[in-house]
């Protein structure tokens, strides 16, 4: 038995597997990353035809790859979770208070600061991971950590455009109001410079019509 079909034994035969040491978690985490792509790589070739399968065996390694394909994300979302808790390091001279590995540790048994960033950002959003799952299962595809990290990039654009959207939404509605009031003042300007005389008719006249166009202009567009 190798160690992709350990993995996939130990993910189906044990149901605390994710309480086990952090080394042993981020083997795991590796382990799991090229079960995923090799067995990514096979399923391509049986739908394409470049290997022969029967159709109930090809679905129980459709299965086999999904299982494995979460438990990753699970690992992921485990590491993702003891980074944010841990210390950044051991406070001096009181080693007893420690009740956990540090940031320290956990890089240094995981590959460094960027591993767990990628596990942190799984961690923080599970609604991600629930939409990666649900959509490989309808398309009969492994749920995988890039498309996880592809889908919190795409959730964080649309957040973002919808809050740019509403900002010009609101920004428009107050320039309206500006407008408005504007035109109040507009249609009381000829009198008021009729009376005192502050600027030559044909001045005012240009000034009232090119206010009134601009607020024609945005009238139209509200």
């Amino acid at each position: 038995m190798n160690e992709h079909e350990a993995f996939a034994v130990l993910v189906k035969r044990d149901p605390q597997w994710l309480a086990r040491p952090i080394e042993e978690l981020v083997k795991m985490a590796a382990i799991g990353s090229v079960y995923v792509t090799t067995h990514r790589s096979l399923l391509a070739k049986i739908k394409a035809g470049q290997i022969g399968l029967a159709e109930e065996d090809r679905k129980t390694k459709l299965g086999e790859g999904q299982v494995i394909g979460e438990a990753l994300l699970d690992v992921e979302r485990k590491l993702g979770e003891l980074f944010e808790v841990a210390p950044e390091a051991d406070r001096p001279g009181r080693p007893a208070l420690r009740a956990g590995p540090t940031k320290r540790d956990l890089k240094s048994a995981g590959g460094g600061a960027d591993r767990f960033r990628v596990a942190t950002a799984i961690a923080r959003h599970p609604e991600a991971v629930a939409h990666v799952i649900a959509e490989a299962k309808r398309n009969e595809d492994i749920p995988t950590k890039t498309a996880v990290l592809q889908r919190i990039r795409l959730d964080h654009l649309e957040k973002n455009v919808g809050k740019l959207e509403k900002a010009e939404k609101d920004i428009s509605e107050v320039a309206l109001i500006l407008i408005r009031e504007l035109g109040d003042v507009v249609a009381k300007l000829p009198a008021l410079w009729r009376e005192k005389q502050y600027l030559p008719e044909a001045l005012q006249k240009s000034i009232v019509d090119a206010i009134e166009k601009l607020y024609a202009i945005v009238e139209a567009k509200a």
